[in-house]
């Protein structure tokens, strides 16, 4: 999906990258600007934000509810963010967490809406996000499949067109036993919808590139994963974030990934060509043979050549047959050799 461009396909090129910001911009608008340029550098198709109130969404009593007063953007400090996004021309992907923020998403101009595991069982904002109809990421981690089933059934009845069903959750980092790859194709086939990976491996591991990849040969189409510019600081969302330079590198890993996985056909690049002149055996004098001599078993060989000749599974065309002129020993017998 390109920004502005409502003629194409959402979630176009697969693999589409969404690269998550969370909590890394630790309340800093300029931050948040940081971390939205260090996303275009890196080639992500989208950069994700999360919009949400502390006092909307969390009790006094819950253990983030300070932590998340430090971190919260107000209404114009959001649009300033993703108006900057927006100037990039990058599209700007949003978690909505209640129908205030999905309203500020809306007002600056939000490309792809997303649906927290933690709001799946909130109907009245599943409804109106498909409502929308802006293409929509639905976060299936930590939910149950009664719980995806009538999330899904929601989107779709009112409305939404382009749904993604997101496998994976945050365990800060997520640990490989946890990672199950294997439910992709569980979502796929049993919601008939295309899937996508939100990735939180350890960032200091390379599983946090090897995991994203094998999720794209599981099929999925939308992989999503935490950027930042400082992990060495350690602050919020690190565990799982890659630094700028390194979300390019998954990004050239993932095209190169999708480059090999290829098509469902099965083709003959001119690569394997090239592999098939070179190393195939065709068939070859054993000995010398004269003109008029004919072929038996005792005159022929399978051996690659310089110069490829007849399949050894075409060998019983030219057995029994008079050699039309000389054939010195190792050159390849083509079938107009022979009559």
């Amino acid at each position: 999906m390109s920004h502005g461009d409502a003629e194409k396909t959402a979630f176009t090129p697969s693999p589409y990258i969404v690269a998550e910001m969370a909590s890394a911009h630790m309340g800093e608008v300029e931050r948040a600007r940081a971390i939205t340029a260090a996303a275009v550098e890196a080639g992500a198709h989208a950069i994700k934000y999360q919009i949400w109130s502390r006092d909307a969404g969390t009790t006094p009593d819950h253990e983030d509810y300070e932590a998340l007063g430090e971190l919260e953007f107000c209404r114009t400090e959001w649009l300033d963010i993703m108006a900057f996004a927006a100037a990039q021309g990058i599209d700007v992907a949003v978690d909505v967490d209640d129908l205030e923020s999905l309203a500020v998403a809306l007002e600056g101009g939000v490309d792809i809406l997303k649906i927290r595991a933690s709001n799946i069982a909130c109907h009245e904002l599943l409804e109106s996000v498909a409502k929308t109809a802006k293409p929509v990421l639905l976060a299936t981690g930590a939910s149950t499949t009664e719980e995806i089933s009538a999330a899904v059934e929601i989107l779709l009845h009112n409305g939404a067109q382009d749904l993604v069903l997101m496998h994976g959750f945050q365990a800060f980092p997520t640990q490989p036993a946890d990672t199950h790859l294997r439910a992709l194709r569980f979502l796929a086939t049993h919601y008939g919808q295309p899937v996508g990976y939100a990735d939180h491996a350890d960032s200091n591991s390379p599983l946090a590139y090897l995991i994203p990849a094998a999720a794209l040969v599981a099929g999925a189409r939308v992989i999503e994963k935490h950027i930042t510019i400082d992990r060495e600081r350690e602050t919020h969302d690190f565990e799982s974030a890659l630094n700028g330079p390194e979300f390019k590198l998954l990004v050239q890993q993932l095209e190169q990934v999708r480059t090999a996985l290829g098509t469902d056909e099965h083709p003959m690049t001119a690569a394997e060509n090239a592999y098939r002149d070179r190393f195939r055996k065709s068939v070859v004098a054993a000995v010398d043979i004269s003109a008029g001599e004919t072929i038996t078993a005792l005159h022929i060989g399978f051996k690659r050549s310089g110069v490829p000749g007849t399949a050894p599974d075409e060998a019983p065309g030219i057995l029994g047959k008079a050699a039309i002129a000389d054939i010195p020993v190792n050159s390849p017998i083509h079938l107009k050799m022979v009559r």
